[in-house]
């Protein structure tokens, strides 16, 4: 990250009851994993992981934050293309982004 100056990074994910697969117990492992790294790389900033909260305030904090980094899903799409700050989001075959011809002037979607 280039960005250690931030005093909020919030990492926001499904609530740990919603899936129901032999992976599931897997995510609050890598959520676990990656607030720890962020605590160790940015000891200035406060991680705050959020599962399963409000889905508006979810939707609040992605489209108002200084830089939005998002996994390939429908749920962080619609907030991404409404943030004009740095949006970080994967092209995959869900969601081609390099075919879809978004522009953005602040972000890494260009």
């Amino acid at each position: 990250l280039k960005y250690p100056n931030y005093k909020y990074i919030y990492i926001i994910a499904d609530s740990p009851t919603r899936s129901y697969n032999a992976y599931s117990s897997r995510c609050s492992i890598i959520l676990n994993k990656f607030a720890n790294y962020l605590i160790n790389y940015l000891p200035n900033s406060i991680i705050i992981i959020k599962r399963g909260g409000d889905l508006f305030l979810d939707y609040y904090r992605l489209i108002n934050s200084n830089i939005t980094i998002c996994s390939a899903s429908s749920f962080c799409l619609w907030p991404m293309l409404a943030n004009n700050q740095i949006v970080y989001y994967p092209s995959t075959p869900l969601v081609p982004i390099d075919q879809l011809k978004i522009k953005k002037t602040n972000g890494i979607l260009n």
